[in-house]
Order: structure tokens, then sequence, then C-alpha cells
């Protein structure tokens, strides 16, 4: 899956959980600048990141996915 993919299907899952338009979500998007990513969002990404791209995600991968270009970072790295 090429990091275009994953960024597509990360759009598709933030637009699906934060209920925004796909382009809205910037690399820099993160719980600072989207108030609905709060720590319960933070967890119910995570779950809907790994029914979707059908992997799990450890906790110390998770602390890290800090703003959309981080999470796609650790997804690219967990599908190569």
């Amino acid at each position: 899956m090429t990091r275009g993919e994953i960024d597509q299907g990360l759009r598709e899952v933030f637009a699906d959980m934060f209920d925004k338009p796909q382009d809205s979500f910037t690399a820099d998007t993160s719980p600072d600048t989207l108030s609905e990513w709060d720590s319960l969002g933070h967890i119910r990404l995570v779950a809907a990141l790994e029914e979707r791209f059908d992997l799990s995600i450890p906790p110390e991968d998770q602390v890290e996915m800090l703003t959309f270009d981080l999470i796609g970072d650790v997804l690219a790295e967990k599908l190569a």
C-alpha cells in the first residue's frame, strides 16, 4: 500500500469519525486543531484505524500518533 493510499484511507476514517469533509484534514491535524479529537476520540480513532487497515497498533505506537501525518507514518511502517 502506497503512502497516498494510506493517507486516503486516513481521510476516510477521520471524516467518518469526526463528521467533517475529507479535505478538511491536513498533515498537521492534531488534537490541538480538532476539538473532537480528545482522549476518548483517540481511542475510537485507533480502533477504527485497526479495523480499516486490518492491523493491531500497540500502545507504544498509539502514544506517538499525535498528528494526521504521524499516524500515516505509523501505518506506513506497520503496512510495509
